[in-house]
């Protein structure tokens, strides 16, 4: 295996494999490489939001979008009749250290969002905050909220 850094298999197969890396088979930078992918924050392809924002597709899924507005902003998710995504998608909100307007989630008519006290704003300028969707138009937050 010149040249790979691992083997993938199912998960069915994954105790056959070495429990470390005892045989030195994985170099030390390449352990790291993927250790760091596998935890990953990835920014939007969409950009910096400077106001209120609607995914339009599924290209935010699994990433971070910064919110740097002047005003408070909504992360509106839509429902899955507008943009099928996939359960078990997380959708990331961060709000930029030194923007004054504090983002938060929002539902369009038909979406649930669920969250321990009912907040989904970001507490403060650095917090990032995660929806996860649960089922097709369920959503539950978690992270720095307020």
């Amino acid at each position: 295996m010149s040249g790979s850094i691992g083997v993938i298999k199912a998960p069915t197969n994954l105790y056959t494999e070495e429990p470390d890396n005892s045989g030195g088979l994985i170099a030390p930078v390449n352990m790291r490489n993927l250790a760091e992918s596998a935890f990953a924050l990835i920014t939007s392809p969409n950009g910096v939001k400077l106001g209120n924002y609607t995914p339009s597709d599924t290209s935010d899924r699994g990433t971070i979008v910064p919110f740097n507005s002047g005003s408070a902003a909504s992360y509106t998710i839509p429902t899955n009749a507008t943009v099928a995504f996939p359960v078990n998608t997380m959708l990331g909100l961060l709000w930029v250290n030194g923007s004054a307007g504090q983002p938060s989630f929002a539902a369009a008519g038909g979406v649930t969002i669920v969250t321990p006290t009912g907040n989904r704003s970001a507490r403060v300028a650095g917090s990032i905050i995660w929806a996860w969707q649960y089922l097709a138009n369920t959503w539950y937050l978690v992270g720095d909220l307020t």
